[in-house]
């Protein structure tokens, strides 16, 4: 994946492109794509919660600079380990 397109994947989930993907944010973009987080969880075997609890693990797990939110670099870094959200669950 190239800087272009990793870019285009960071703003599907900033909604209000801030430069920061929040729990809220990266929640609604997942029910947009229907994506439901217990859905996820439960076809993996995890324990289901709430999606928003289960957006704040995925966002700490990602989360370098500890502020709540995702900024692109640590987006970036994420996707570059060829991994993405649900493996943080």
């Amino acid at each position: 994946m190239n800087a272009e397109e990793l870019r285009r994947m960071f703003q599907i989930f900033d909604k209000n492109d801030d430069g920061h993907i929040t729990m809220n944010e990266l929640n609604d973009s997942l029910e947009n794509m229907g994506i439901f987080i217990p859905d996820l969880l439960g076809s993996l075997g995890l324990k289901q919660g709430g999606n928003v609890e289960d957006c704040r693990k995925m966002i700490n797990n990602v989360d370098v600079d500890g502020d709540g939110r995702i900024d692109f670099m640590e987006f970036k870094k994420m996707m570059m380990r060829g991994v993405g959200f649900a493996s943080f669950t």
